[in-house]
């Protein structure tokens, strides 16, 4: 399995949202979709970003699907500090057995390439039961990244052991998060 982007800005604002959830995501690759899940206990949330293939310069995942546990902070910090050294394009590969993400970074301005691995652990994606999806809401990753950083924002309560939940309302024209009295409202578009 192999993924190849030439420009890693967008992917890295994409996921950034994620790392503010938990340390680690599930990683799952099918021929049609790549994707990365959160799943958090407390507060209970599960945030997933789902790629299709026109997204990557070139996507290979052939005849199965592969899923993985990924350390998604480190993930993030590698991509921020190969783009910080002009490093522009990425490479990612998955082999059998799934203990390790292989990254190839290219610099092409000094036609420079760099390597690296990340360790990658079994999967925990767990059974979330029955999920409605009569209403459904996608938002732009940079509205989202925007949300997820004003809410922290609105929590007062930060104290390491101490997280407050944000409760979602979703009605069929608008979705607001709300923290600790403050709200946050997205209208649909029309």
């Amino acid at each position: 399995m192999e993924f190849k982007l030439e420009n890693m800005d967008r992917f890295s604002n994409a996921i950034f949202p994620l790392i503010r959830f938990h340390d680690t995501a599930d990683l799952k690759c099918s021929p049609t979709m790549f994707s990365l899940i959160i799943s958090r206990h407390f507060p209970h949330i599960i945030t997933s970003l789902q790629i299709m293939p026109p997204f990557f310069t070139n996507f290979l995942c052939q005849h199965q699907i592969y899923q993985c546990q990924i350390p998604i902070k480190l993930f993030h910090r590698t991509i921020i500090t190969m783009k910080h050294a002009f490093y522009s394009s990425m490479t990612l590969s998955l082999e059998q057995p799934l203990n390790r993400i292989s990254l190839q970074f290219h610099n092409s301005r000094v036609d420079q390439q760099l390597f690296s691995e990340l360790p990658l652990l079994p999967s925990r994606e767990e059974d979330v039961g029955q999920i409605d999806y009569g209403i459904f809401v996608s938002i732009d990753s940079q509205v989202f990244k925007r949300i997820a950083t004003e809410l922290d924002d609105f929590n007062v309560s930060k104290i390491l052991w101490y997280f407050v939940s944000a409760l979602v309302t979703l009605t069929n024209s608008q979705a607001k998060f709300t923290v600790e009295g403050r709200d946050i409202s997205l209208h649909e578009e029309v």
